[in-house]
């Protein structure tokens, strides 16, 4: 039965993704961005690992029971619900950046080591060939070209691109958190139902903690590019709010099929949206560190199995 308490620890559970989100409006250098976009990799590596095991179990138990008689329908149902959504949850993000954001990886950059354009003016005339006659003083001359820095041209190219697609990517994250926290609803709100109070009142606080985290994960992309409050809030909506959406189904009724679909769509989810993190830090520049950034990457991960472990210690 749903009280007003059961609805508030929800919604204190999900919300608590809020806390990280002002972490984006920060201006902050380039390696501190990369690792923090290397931070946001590692937590979502702990919930991609998380949601998977927690989704596949009711597979893995149903295809025993029937091999020990019980029913191979049932088993199908759930290897059948849980392939869906994870094929779901990747695909209609593929989808998603097919349709909005191949216009801007397609901008055009500036090509690696290419010269900007001269102006037209006085002297143009006389500059251009003393340049050719300094490009053919010597043998060599064409590796000093290759020589210049590649970033030198290629940086204005690069900030517009991550500019454009930083709000997609958070919401992407932000929807993939949203649908593991809506299971994660569902645990709280089933569990009280169940008349389990002290364990439901745990699984919140821990919940509440994984969301704390969650948060630098929608935020890490967005550093730098300072974006509105309001876009903010939507994005903490689309996150946090399903735990609290959760909580309430949970409540009202129980049904393992639809917990295993919706981790299977996080799952689906989060695997594309870490892939696409990887691909923000290459335009970020990580390769050049790689040393510190898997050492972010390897901090948020244990962060995640930290706040895991307060869940555990309660019996769930």
């Amino acid at each position: 039965m749903l009280t007003a308490s059961i609805a508030l620890l929800g919604a204190f559970a999900g919300l608590t993704i809020f806390l990280g989100l002002p972490l984006a409006r920060l201006q902050v250098a380039p390696r501190i961005k990369g690792a923090l976009n290397a931070f946001a990799v590692g937590i979502l590596l702990f919930l991609l690992v998380e949601v998977v095991e927690h989704g596949w179990g009711p597979v893995e138990d149903s295809v025993a029971a029937a091999v020990a008689g019980g029913s191979w329908g049932s088993a199908a149902l759930f290897a059948g619900v849980f392939v869906a959504g994870l094929l779901l949850g990747l695909l209609s993000l593929v989808w998603f950046e097919g349709r909005y954001l191949r216009g801007a990886r397609d901008e055009p950059e500036p090509a690696a080591g290419s010269l900007p354009p001269t102006p037209a003016g006085p002297g143009v005339a006389d500059a251009t060939p003393r340049a050719s006659t300094d490009v053919a003083a010597g043998p060599g001359t064409s590796q000093l070209l290759e020589s210049r820095p590649r970033s030198a041209g290629r940086t204005p190219g690069v900030q517009q691109v991550t500019a454009q697609m930083a709000p997609r990517l958070a919401m992407m994250i932000a929807v993939g958190i949203g649908l593991h926290n809506f299971s994660e609803g569902l645990a709280i709100g089933a569990s009280a139902a169940s008349g389990a109070l002290s364990f439901a009142l745990v699984l919140g606080i821990g919940f509440a903690l994984h969301n704390a985290t969650e948060g630098f994960g929608v935020a890490a992309p967005l550093t730098g590019t300072k974006p509105s409050w309001r876009f903010l809030g939507t994005a903490g909506l689309v996150a946090g709010g399903p735990t609290f959406v959760g909580t309430l189904i949970g409540a009202q009724f129980t049904s393992e099929v639809l917990n295993v679909l919706f981790l299977s769509l996080a799952a689906g989810s989060l695997f594309y949206v870490i892939k696409e993190l990887l691909q923000h830090g290459r335009r970020l520049g990580e390769g050049r560190d790689a040393l510190p950034m898997m050492a972010a990457v390897a901090g948020g991960l244990l962060l995640g199995l930290a706040t895991d472990l307060v869940v555990s210690l309660g019996g769930a």
